[in-house]
């Protein structure tokens, strides 16, 4: 690492942890629903501060310098999760007792609806077709270069292939 503080680093580890406890919930709970102000830009999720969660403030040049240096795919990764965390609090969840609907005009807005999600999955499999090639391209790389440099290469390849996920939008979720 280079000139960062353990101080940040906690910080910025404790709002990566919020943002994944957000992301992986079935439903929002109060505490992420008081969190939702603080995700609507990348300066207000730096300035957040909420001391019973031992969450703390952090200036916004400090939370990309030190995502850069301890999280897998950077900041952009991290701002990609704080989009989706926004998103995910803000889309009210589906009443999945809805009473049945067989009019034309109900049938018609269903039969959009999975248009509209069909279409987004093809984007989807774009993105990760896309993404998939690239990582192929690289592997190829690396067997060629000596072995001198595989290891330095292979974590350059790494960043810039979650820089690539996060500029698609593609949340990875570790297990």
């Amino acid at each position: 690492m280079s000139s960062i503080r353990l101080i940040s680093v906690e910080i910025v580890l404790r709002k990566h942890e919020l943002l994944k406890d957000i992301l992986q919930s079935e439903s929002p709970i109060n505490s992420h629903l008081s969190f939702l102000a603080s995700l609507e830009s990348q300066a207000t999720f730096a300035a957040c501060s909420f001391p019973e969660m031992v969450l703390h403030a952090i200036s916004l040049n400090n939370l990309k310098n030190t995502a850069n240096e301890i999280i897998d795919g950077g900041f952009e990764y991290l701002d990609v999760m704080r989009k989706e965390a926004l998103i995910k609090l803000c889309t009210p969840a589906k009443d999945s007792d809805a009473p049945r609907s067989d009019s034309k005009v109900e049938l018609m807005k269903k039969t959009q609806a999975l248009q509209q999600q069909l279409t987004q999955l093809r984007e989807h499999n774009m993105h990760l077709t896309y993404v998939i090639r690239e990582i192929q391209s690289r592997y190829q790389t690396l067997a060629s270069l000596p072995p001198s440099v595989v290891k330095e290469r292979h974590a350059l390849d790494m960043n810039e292939i979650f820089s690539i996920l996060a500029g698609l939008g593609v949340v990875l979720e570790y297990v």
